[in-house]
């Protein structure tokens, strides 16, 4: 298992299909997620889906097969910065966003991920 950043930090989480022999812009596409726009149930499967796949990630030593289709889950946090110690100047830095990424091989994702990226849910 990789480690994740912390989840509640996560505003939005895009996934998307590679890899294969064909590229199908279609289905290349990511599905985006926003967090803050979804409802709790929307959110806690989508927690569990992110979760589960980080399980499945295949070892760095473990190489893919070049017609091997696979899932890229990518996180986008918000970090907000500490506010700044300077008493003349009391505003709080502004917030960071990063990202973070994985990739799942299609024959281990779980079903959650796959539901997500089809649209099913």
């Amino acid at each position: 298992m990789i480690e994740l950043p912390p989840l509640g930090a996560v505003v939005a989480v895009l996934i998307s299909r590679e890899g294969g022999i064909a590229y199908i812009p279609a289905l290349a596409a990511p599905r985006r997620y926003m967090l803050g726009q979804c409802s709790d149930d929307l959110r806690h499967l989508i927690v569990d889906a992110v979760r589960k796949a980080a399980e499945q990630v295949p070892p760095v030593d473990n190489a893919q097969h070049g017609d091997c289709r696979f899932f890229r889950v990518e996180l986008v946090c918000d970090s907000q910065a500490p506010k700044d110690a300077d008493a003349d100047n009391n505003t709080a830095a502004p917030a960071t966003r990063s990202a973070y990424s994985f990739e799942v091989p299609e024959a281990q994702a779980p079903q959650e991920l796959v539901q997500l990226w089809s649209g099913e849910v």
